[in-house]
C-alpha cells in the first residue's frame, strides 16, 4: 500500500499564486527519451496505460503522464500528478509542486478533473466512483458524491473529462473518456441559473437551443470503431478560454505523453493535430512549457 507524502507549509487554493511550496524538483527538468507513436495512441492498452509511473514524482518536467489538467473559474491553469498539482503561469511554465490532499482536502492520487464552461465554472474531481465538486475554490457541502448519481449512472473509470460550453446549436455537455477506449457525452440540463456568463469567460451563452437529443448520458462509444483517428488511450483533456475561438475555447487531450488540439466537427470531437505530426512538436513538456 503506497504512502502519501505529507509537505508541510502546503497552501490553500487562495494563495496559490503567491505561497511557495517547500518541496522542490528531485532533479533537473528533462524530456523523455521516447515517445508514444501513432500505433500505440490508438491502441486502448491495458489499464496501466492511464496511470503516472510515479506518485511522489515533484518535477511535472520528468516526462511522466498527469492525472488531470483545467482551467479553473478565473482562468487559472491546474494539472494534476500523484500526490501533487502545479499552477502554470501565463507561459504555461510550471510553479513549484503542492499537495492535492493538504490544499484541497481530497484523497490523492486523482484519477481526473474538469471544470464546467458554464454554471459558476464549477470544479470537479473525480476518484473512483466519487466526485468532489468546488465553487470558487471551496468544497461544496455534500461532498463526496457517487457519480453515478451525478451523471445519470455514469459507470467504469474515468480517465479524463473533456468540458464543452453551451452555444446557440447546442447544450453545455462533457466527455467522459474511460479505460478500454470508451467515452460517454453527457448533456446537461437547461438551466436559467446556469445560462450567465461565467465571470472570465469569453463567450456569452444563448437561451435558445437547436433542436438535439435527450439530456443526460449518452450511449458508450468505442472509440477505435466510430472515431478512427482519435487516440483511443486518453488520459487527460481541458478547455482554455479562448477570445480568438466562435465558442471561445481551445480543446486539447493528452494521450501520455503527448498532446492533441481538438475541434468539434459536428458534435464530435476530431483532431486539429493530426497524428502524424513529429513527436517533439506535440510532447506534453512542450505544452507546459519545460525547459
Amino acid at each position: 500500500m503506497e504512502t502519501q507524502p505529507t509537505p508541510t507549509g502546503a497552501p490553500t487554493t487562495a494563495s496559490m499564486r503567491a505561497s511557495p511550496f517547500p518541496l522542490q524538483p528531485s532533479k533537473r527538468p528533462t524530456r523523455p527519451s521516447t515517445l508514444t507513436d501513432s500505433t500505440q495512441a490508438l491502441a486502448t492498452g491495458s489499464p496501466n496505460d492511464y496511470l503516472p509511473e510515479d506518485n511522489n514524482d515533484t518535477n511535472l518536467c520528468s516526462g511522466r503522464p498527469i492525472s488531470g489538467v483545467t482551467a479553473l473559474h478565473n482562468g487559472t491553469v491546474v494539472v494534476f500528478r500523484g500526490h501533487y498539482f502545479w499552477v502554470l503561469d501565463a507561459n504555461r511554465s510550471p510553479g513549484p509542486a503542492r499537495g492535492i490532499t493538504e490544499t484541497w482536502g481530497i484523497p490523492s492520487p486523482i484519477d481526473t478533473v474538469f471544470t464546467r464552461c458554464q454554471c459558476e465554472g464549477k470544479t470537479y474531481f473525480i476518484k473512483g466512483k466519487n466526485y468532489w465538486r468546488f465553487g470558487n475554490d471551496v468544497m461544496d457541502q455534500g461532498y463526496p458524491k457517487p457519480i453515478s448519481a451525478g451523471f445519470d449512472k455514469l459507470a467504469g473509470k474515468v480517465t479524463a473529462a473533456l468540458s464543452v460550453p453551451a452555444t446557440r446549436k447546442r447544450r453545455e455537455s462533457v466527455y467522459f473518456f474511460k479505460t478500454g477506449g470508451l467515452v460517454q457525452k453527457y448533456t446537461y440540463k437547461p438551466s436559467s441559473a446556469c445560462s450567465r456568463r461565467v465571470p472570465n469567460r469569453v463567450y456569452l451563452v444563448k437561451t435558445r437551443f437547436a433542436r438535439q437529443a435527450d439530456d443526460g448520458l449518452g450511449k458508450e462509444i468505442n472509440i477505435k470503431l466510430k472515431w478512427r483517428g482519435f487516440p483511443t488511450i486518453v488520459t487527460s483533456a481541458v478547455s482554455i478560454p479562448s477570445p480568438r475561438q466562435p465558442d471561445g475555447y481551445d480543446y486539447y487531450i493528452f494521450s501520455r505523453t503527448k498532446y492533441y488540439k481538438i475541434k468539434l466537427d459536428e458534435e464530435k470531437p476530431t483532431l486539429a493535430t493530426p497524428l502524424t505530426v513529429p513527436s517533439q512538436q506535440n510532447s506534453a513538456n512542450s505544452w507546459f512549457n519545460c525547459p
